[in-house]
């Protein structure tokens, strides 16, 4: 069997290929149909290893050890775990749940995210690894494409495991990690990676998320893994983004180069995070409202995507002025917390407003 044995409406066991939805040099994922033998039908993400990589009896062993691992942290609200996996005619495969929204290198890509908004998703992301540590499981990966936000609001880390696998498959001269990028200097040096490298990859995420640029960026993958050993970090002051002293302190011990000095796993970094000012104004509401005008404007730029209120927003503070436009299928999907303050009607019409600008 080889790479285009795999087509779009071929069936494999009980799933039907919908949609190929990425490939790599170990395999392919496809976005399937798992029909049941009652007749039920779900959508789910299925991945393939391609035969040609299976003659390995090693990565055999390693792949499903690592499936037994995702398995296990599917019961993490923000993973996306593996519901089923298994070895059919020479080919291994396993079965994740399917997030219907986009990864967050894409949703980036598309504009700036409002700031409450990237503490909310980063704090999600830290839940999700924070399960993983308690368990003993480090990703190694974790990057925007590694997350998941659905439409509805959802954050989701996804490629536990399996990353892993590949990297232990893959020649020895190469990093494990995304070059120049999340590889902590520690990892580069030969040291086995930890929760604190995870905690590095996600400073890394979450500054760049801030700035808008890249940490360790340069013309080659030498330059950039070099500018990772040095692992100089400016201050988010210094790239001018208005930051409190307690957010650039979080941003500066996640990114420590001496790994000794970072939060010791994600969960020491998540309550570190929960501390900084700002951080109870991101919720799964205003990310959901968030992607509905990313979708809805098709622009580059959200800048002036106004802040969703917190409990104590004051009514006066969001205006009072109601808009003319406001597009109606805008108004069906856009919904917001019941609270008993009227600050989140007061941000609807100021977001209303803002739209129809």
């Amino acid at each position: 069997m080889n790479r285009n044995t795999f087509q779009k409406g071929r069936e494999f066991l009980n799933y039907q290929l919908v949609e190929k939805i990425g490939a790599g040099g170990m395999g392919e994922v496809w976005k399937a149909k798992k029909v049941g033998s009652q007749g039920w039908s779900k959508t789910v993400v299925l991945k393939i290893i391609l035969k040609e990589h299976t003659s390995d009896s090693h990565f055999l062993g390693l792949f499903f050890r690592e499936a037994q691992l995702g398995s296990m942290l599917g019961d993490n609200p923000n993973i996306v775990g593996i519901d089923n996996y298994g070895y059919e005619g020479g080919v291994p495969y396993v079965e994740t749940k399917y997030i219907d929204g986009e990864d967050l290198e894409r949703i980036s890509n598309k504009g700036r995210i409002p700031q409450p908004l990237v503490l909310y998703i980063v704090g999600e992301v830290l839940k999700a690894l924070q399960y993983a540590h308690e368990h003993q499981v480090v990703h190694r990966d974790v990057k925007p494409a590694n997350v998941l936000v659905s439409k509805h609001g959802g954050v989701f880390l996804a490629d536990f495991g399996i990353a892993k696998v590949i990297d232990e498959h893959m020649p020895t001269t190469m990093a494990r990690g995304t070059p120049g990028n999340t590889i902590p200097p520690e990892v580069l040096h030969g040291e086995q990676p930890s929760p604190r490298a995870d905690v590095f990859a996600v400073g890394v995420m979450f500054w760049e998320l801030l700035t808008r640029k890249k940490l360790f960026d340069g013309p080659t993958d030498a330059v950039r893994l070099l500018k990772t050993m040095e692992c100089v970090v400016p201050s988010l002051a210094e790239e001018g983004v208005a930051a409190t002293p307690e957010l650039e302190m979080v941003l500066r011990t996640m990114l420590r180069a001496d790994p000794t000095a970072r939060y010791l796993d994600a969960g020491a970094a998540l309550s570190a995070l929960q501390a900084v000012p700002g951080m109870q104004e991101g919720s799964s509401a205003y990310l959901r409202s968030y992607l509905v005008v990313l979708d809805k404007t098709n622009t580059p730029t959200i800048q002036e995507f106004p802040a969703f209120p917190g409990p104590e927003s004051s009514f006066s503070a969001m205006g009072d002025a109601v808009p003319e436009f406001v597009p109606e299928d805008v108004i069906v999907t856009m919904t917001v917390p019941r609270q008993k303050s009227p600050a989140p009607i007061r941000w609807f019409r100021r977001f209303s407003r803002w739209l129809g600008n």
